[in-house]
């Protein structure tokens, strides 16, 4: 009887570990899953636009901007939240700009023309950094180079991860593009 229950001790380890290993791979193929999606030649292999990138984020209480990066952690260096203009604007414009993203929710701002003003600035003041504006006044996003004065992106809040993700890889692009004097 004795061998009996460590013949079952024994398959009940086996099954285990190959639940474990199972588990294991279908997280490694998740994985490897999403960075193909994310690298595909047909969507324009976007993954390396955002790789490494230090996000500073300027929210609204309870707007979910950060929220919905969640999802990028493993693509982005580091996430940053701020919720006081002050504070987010004085380290965007000190950051090397190479290696981040502002994303800014300009509904914290007031009147649009002070947030236009302040973005204007500074571009000027760290011209290389990627910009995304949010707001929940804008009609659609805008990944377009019209407004690379003032943003590399604009987005429509609330906002899914997809679009948060999508408008991101977009900025990143279009700052190489602004960069090479591409932009309007």
């Amino acid at each position: 009887m004795g061998t009996r229950c460590k013949e079952r001790w024994t398959e009940s380890a086996e099954v285990h570990f190959l639940r474990t290993r199972r588990g294991a791979a279908a997280q490694a193929e998740q994985a490897f899953a999403t960075y193909d999606s994310l690298t595909d030649l047909a969507t324009g292999g976007r993954a390396p636009e955002i790789w490494d990138l230090d996000l500073f984020i300027l929210q609204a209480p309870r707007d979910g901007i950060a929220d919905q990066l969640g999802r990028l952690g493993d693509w982005v260096a580091s996430v940053t939240v701020f919720g006081q203009v002050r504070d987010a604007l004085r380290i965007a414009e000190r950051v090397d700009g190479d290696g981040a993203a502002f994303l800014v929710n300009i509904d914290v701002f007031g009147p649009l023309e002070q947030a236009v003003d302040v973005l204007l600035s500074l571009r000027r003041t760290n011209p290389s950094l990627t910009i995304i504006v949010l707001s929940s006044d804008f009609v659609r996003d805008d990944t377009s180079l019209e407004r690379s004065a003032i943003t590399d992106a604009s987005l429509r809040l609330p906002c899914t991860p997809e679009r948060m993700r999508d408008g991101l890889f977009c900025a990143a692009e279009n700052t190489k593009l602004r960069q090479m004097g591409l932009a309007l």
